[in-house]
């Protein structure tokens, strides 16, 4: 070998060293990116261009696409194109190899470098002794031996910054990479329409109910039933109560001296005989007769309750009632049915929601679908959408 042919194995070598001191993967790294780039583009395209635009215009996302691309999730386990795959993997497998490499040959490439940095300082034979001359040849021959090694490994370094088209890329393949892409690729767990959508119809859904004719009843009834239970809770009162004296005027007149004792005829009617025996000194049955009058005088009060209004004295309350029980006269029937309409369409929205939430909560969590799954999630949520837009 002549000294132009010693100098280039030399730069080969050193390129080599100094590819293993700085791996960059400068051109994979590119093409990644360019990848990613890709077909995160083409996703996102493809899913915003597939909502209705009415829906845009009501959220205010028409003109600002960019306001939800940051919070779409990329379903890179259903995307149509794997080249990305193929490059990350590909990086990922080069970087055992290049270990393995290191690991292997990183002596011999050491002494590559030592014999040719040698054989270049003694490159003018004349001014060697007889000693260097033969360590000069035993040096040569070692290079000459390793020179397809080092082309090879020269071949292994270019081969390193490209993309292995044959790399496994099955489904069950890239699943177990899962947590590698996510460092690529946008991945979130917000999905601010669906979020939007939910929130809307649970509002919607709220207000359609107060606005109904059964609503309206509902709290008719509530509030007539607080009203009886304050007129209950007046008229169970003992003292004073001349409904109640006349009632037990009967009794004899140790057991009516025992019912003055009480507040109310519920305090007396759950009270147990044992206990009127005990502080009044009733007999058994004086003491069961008590009893039984107050539980029966009680459920009467109960049932006969009926609420009397003054309307020179009206409490809140029943200002509330009277103004409730005017809207309930006044409702128009054709408005019942369009509130009634209305809350059915959200209802079916509020199913198609819960449907899709049933297979995943959200787009990060639909990519970790089986395909079939998948591309129904997708039908659900196109479905939400053209719901929604047209509700």
């Amino acid at each position: 070998m002549n000294y132009e042919q010693i100098l280039a194995l030399y730069h080969k070598v050193k390129n080599i060293i100094s590819y293993f001191n700085k791996i960059t993967f400068n051109k994979l790294n590119q093409t990644i990116q360019d990848e990613v780039n890709k077909t995160s583009n083409i996703s996102f395209k493809d899913w915003y261009d597939s909502i209705p635009t009415k829906l845009l215009e009501d959220l205010g996302e028409s003109d600002n696409p960019a306001d939800l691309e940051y919070q779409y999730s990329i379903p890179f386990f259903h995307l149509s194109d794997n080249n990305w795959a193929k490059a990350i993997l590909s990086k990922e497998k080069y970087k055992r190899e290049i270990s393995n490499f290191g690991r292997r040959y990183s002596t011999k490439i050491t002494k590559l470098s030592n014999n040719l940095v040698f054989v270049l300082k003694h490159s003018d034979l004349y001014n060697l002794t007889r000693d260097q001359r033969e360590d000069l040849n035993v040096t040569l021959d070692y290079i000459q031996q390793n020179i397809k090694f080092i082309n090879w490994a020269e071949s292994q370094i270019k081969r390193w910054d490209t993309v292995d088209q044959d790399i496994n890329i099955s489904i069950e393949s890239l699943k177990k990479h899962r947590n590698l892409f996510e460092d690529y690729f946008t991945v979130t767990k917000s999905d601010s329409l669906l979020n939007q959508i939910e929130n809307d119809c649970k509002a919607w859904l709220k207000k359609a109910k107060l606005q109904s004719i059964k609503n309206i009843q509902d709290n008719i009834k509530e509030i007539w039933n607080e009203l009886k239970e304050e007129t209950i809770k007046k008229d169970i009162q003992i003292q004073d109560n001349l409904n109640i004296q006349r009632i037990f005027n009967e009794l004899p007149s140790n057991s009516k001296a025992v019912l003055q004792k009480f507040d109310n005829i519920e305090t007396l009617a759950n009270s147990s005989k044992d206990q009127l025996i005990n502080d009044y000194r009733l007999s058994s049955e004086e003491a069961k007769n008590l009893i039984d009058k107050a539980q029966t005088t009680l459920n009467e009060i109960k049932r006969s309750a009926y609420p009397k209004l003054n309307q020179d004295n009206l409490s809140d309350k029943e200002l509330q009632l009277l103004a409730l029980l005017k809207v309930n006269e006044e409702y128009p029937l054709e408005r019942d049915k369009e509130v009634g309409d209305l809350i059915n369409e959200i209802n079916n929205l509020m199913d198609l929601l819960s449907k899709l939430q049933n297979l995943a909560i959200n787009r990060y969590e639909a990519n970790l679908l089986e395909k079939q799954d998948y591309l129904l999630w997708l039908r659900f949520e196109n479905k939400i959408y053209f719901e929604y837009a047209w509700c």
